[in-house]
C-alpha cells in the first residue's frame, strides 16, 4: 500500500495504481479506502491507456470487489495482453473463471 501510495503521488493519473490501491484497501477489508480509490481511478477512467492489459485487469478486480460486472474488462485485459505477448497475464485470465 505505501509503495502504491508513492506512485499515485508521483503520477496521479495512473489509474492502475488507484485501482490496485483500492484492491489493496478492499483486501485488508477498508472499504472506505478501497472505495474512495475505485472512485479517483473512475475520475480519470478516461485517460486509461488503451493498451494497458493491467489497468484493464485492475478494472476487472474492482469491478467484482464492488459486485459489478467485469467480465469486458477481463476480455479486454485478455485481448490486449495476449497482443503484447505477455503470456503471464493471459494465461491467469484464461485459466480464471471470469463470469460476471
Amino acid at each position: 500500500i505505501a509503495d502504491l501510495q508513492k506512485v499515485v503521488e508521483v503520477e496521479p493519473n495512473f489509474i492502475a495504481a488507484y485501482l490496485y490501491l483500492g484492491n489493496a484497501y478492499y483486501a485488508i477489508d477498508n472499504q472506505a479506502e478501497a472505495q474512495k480509490n475505485y472512485d479517483s481511478a473512475k475520475t480519470i477512467e478516461g485517460k486509461l491507456n488503451p493498451q494497458d492489459e493491467h489497468g484493464y485487469y485492475a478494472q476487472g478486480i474492482a469491478a467484482l470487489n464492488q459486485s459489478l460486472p467485469a467480465k469486458k474488462y477481463f476480455s479486454k485485459a485478455a485481448a490486449i495482453a495476449s497482443g503484447n505477448n505477455n503470456f503471464s497475464l493471459s494465461l491467469k485470465l484464461a485459466s480464471s473463471n471470469y463470469e460476471n
